[in-house]
């Protein structure tokens, strides 16, 4: 496995920071100044402890498996944030009415949920028929797994929409997507507010696919702790010798 190192916390940093003066300027440009500043005071109360997590595991996780798998589910967070932060200021728009702002919440929670679910079903099932062969990627005399190795073998793949909707479907719900992001961004100037939906949708789909990876990756580090404490041993994981 790939050694978690110092630059991760300067990216998670920077698209942290980043999404936050993006919503903050979206926010005060469509909302004024006061949903800029409320959007501002929001980021800096959601990206601290997230930071702050990412930190205490980066220093604490040295070789050890589960904790370098807990730091990359954490990291997750601030990708999700900034893509998040192109939308979320459709909440502070006046213009925007209650009925369609409950809309677009429910619509992301739903999305977020079936695909956070998927993510998770698709693992559990490939971890059952895949666990039995952890065995020949552990080596029992210094306790180090070769989970990346390991892991290929469940061909995992991740898709832009649920399961169940079908690939021509899927190819042409993705050039719309595509085109509703194009045009919102070339019509920002002259129709602000239509404009934010036209790319925040996108983004938000473009999202629930993060939340399925993300929900993989916990789900990932909540096995090797299962399997640390079945086995009595804290699992190193291989080819991570040293951290930074």
């Amino acid at each position: 496995m790939k050694k978690v190192t110092f630059s991760s916390l300067f990216v998670s940093l920077a698209l942290l920071c980043g999404g936050s003066a993006v919503g903050w300027a979206i926010a005060g440009k469509l909302a004024g100044n006061e949903a800029g500043s409320d959007f501002l005071c929001l980021s800096i109360v959601l990206m601290s402890p997230i930071y702050l997590a990412q930190v205490v595991l980066f220093f604490i996780s040295r070789t050890r498996l589960f904790l370098q798998l807990a730091f990359i589910s954490v990291f997750g967070f601030s990708l999700l944030w900034f893509m998040l932060s192109l939308s979320l200021p459709i909440l502070w728009i006046v213009e925007v009415g209650q009925p369609l702002k409950m809309i677009t919440v429910f619509f992301t929670v739903l999305l977020f949920a079936i695909k956070g679910y998927e993510g998770i079903r698709v693992f559990e099932e490939t971890w059952a028929r895949k666990r039995g062969s952890i065995t020949m990627h552990y080596n029992p005399d210094r306790h180090i797994l070769d989970w990346e190795k390991f892991l290929k073998s469940f061909q995992l793949s991740f898709s832009l929409f649920p399961s169940g909707v079908p690939v021509w479907m899927g190819r042409i719900l993705t050039v719309v997507l595509v085109l509703s992001m194009i045009v919102g961004l070339n019509l920002r100037k002259v129709y602000p507010i239509p404009s934010i939906f036209a790319w925040g949708i996108p983004c938000l789909v473009a999202s629930s696919v993060l939340i399925q990876i993300m929900a993989v990756n916990i789900l990932q580090a909540v096995k090797v702790m299962q399997l640390e404490k079945a086995m009595g041993v804290k699992i190193e994981a291989l080819g991570s010798s040293e951290t930074g």
